[in-house]
């Protein structure tokens, strides 16, 4: 860490850097290739997770440290920062490119903001800034990876800033390309791809079908790309299991406005049943199934499907009435109750019961309507 005077914050703020790089490196044993660092949101200190990218760093010939505010966009606050599903909204927080001062390449960086959550009331102020540098080398080695290491001498591919139109060639011949395909990955930056077909044709045999396949594989880029827009920021609220929040995003919903919402909650019926016959391998995998249904039913930008508990889910559904929760809830029920789950060649019926609620006033009393109008159903089916 490199500081301008000793602090208690700059203290603080190392003792919790040091613990996120040790969790990094237990989950990325010995893997520090992204230039990442942390820095006050006054400048006053930058951390490195890599002690030898802060050699080349120095306050008075640094304009990160000079005006922080030129290369970040202000921060939203932590709940809609927190919820915000959108990747390509996210990215607004990435800079322009710039000279790198530790590798001395054009580069971009993406920030994710460092929230105090120190007291009891989660707070929207910002202590620091957490950023990751991309190289022109790191992103071609992307490239390389996507295209198996080789990639045709006549492909064409360069990143476009949509803001000021600087670009980053990263193959081939990038001036001069009057036709090209864009790929979008984010708001504020797209891959331009082309291919100079007649020299391509005459050298390579093969170069139809590669011709054919390039949009796959600038498919793969792109979201190879979008990994690194900010989706740990999610990490501790996500279910491993199901992809599915898990009943932590609570607390931060309950905070939003959540007038015109409206709640389903879901439970698997005999489910006990499933994990005591078949194993607890067999139960997971028709938990996987189950939240597949939701989440492919519902609005990925605006809705948000919780797993409450072992087998319990909510689904919190934005600008609906009680017919949209309804009719949401028919179809999940239906596409669960229609899979043919085969375990050990055996064919195990799987079913849900639901419930819904409009939110008039507080999610609690939602939840607890439908909790009363799930279980009804529950005793129905099982009765």
């Amino acid at each position: 860490m490199v500081a301008q005077q000793t602090s208690h914050n700059a203290l603080c703020m190392y003792t919790a850097a040091e613990f996120i790089r040790g969790m990094v490196n237990e989950l990325n044993p010995g893997s520090f290739d992204a230039h990442r660092y942390i820095i006050a949101k006054n400048s006053d200190y930058f951390y490195w997770f890599m002690a030898s990218d802060s050699r080349n760093f120095s306050f008075s010939n640094s304009e990160m440290a000079r005006d922080i505010t030129q290369f970040f966009y202000p921060p939203v606050d932590f709940y809609t920062r927190l919820l915000q599903k959108n990747v390509k909204n996210k990215a607004l927080s990435s800079t322009n490119f710039y000279t790198d001062k530790i590798t001395g390449e054009k580069a971009y960086s993406v920030v994710s903001y460092i929230y105090d959550l120190s007291g009891k009331e989660i707070s929207d102020q910002i202590v620091a800034y957490l950023v990751y540098d991309h190289s022109k080398s790191e992103l071609q080695e992307a490239l390389a990876q996507a295209f198996d290491y080789q990639i045709p001498p006549e492909l064409n591919v360069e990143l476009v800033n949509l803001t000021n139109n600087e670009s980053l060639c990263l193959s081939g011949k990038c001036t001069g390309q009057s036709r090209f395909m864009v790929r979008n990955f984010s708001e504020k930056y797209a891959l331009h791809y082309s291919l100079s077909l007649g020299r391509f044709m005459t050298r390579d045999t093969h170069a139809g079908i590669v011709i054919l396949l390039a949009p796959f594989f600038f498919i793969m880029i792109s979201f190879s790309l979008k990994s690194w827009l900010n989706e740990s920021d999610l990490k501790v609220y996500i279910d491993t299991l199901t992809g599915c929040f898990n009943r932590r995003i609570l607390d931060i919903i309950k905070r939003r406005d959540l007038s015109h919402c409206s709640v389903v909650l879901l439970d698997c019926n005999k489910f006990k049943a499933v994990n005591d016959t078949w194993g607890h391998a067999a139960g997971d995998r028709a938990l996987q199934i189950i939240a597949n249904r939701m989440l492919s039913n519902t609005r990925t930008s605006h809705d948000i499907v919780i797993r409450t508990g072992g087998d319990e889910f909510m689904i919190l559904l934005f600008r609906s009435q009680a017919t949209d929760a309804i009719a949401i809830a028919q179809r999940i029920s239906g596409q669960v109750t229609s899979h043919v789950f085969v375990v050990d060649g055996h064919t195990v019926p799987l079913s849900v019961s639901w419930g819904i609620a409009e939110v008039n006033g507080e999610l609690d009393v939602a939840i607890q309507n439908a909790d009363s109008a799930m279980y009804r159903m529950k005793h129905t089916k099982e009765g």
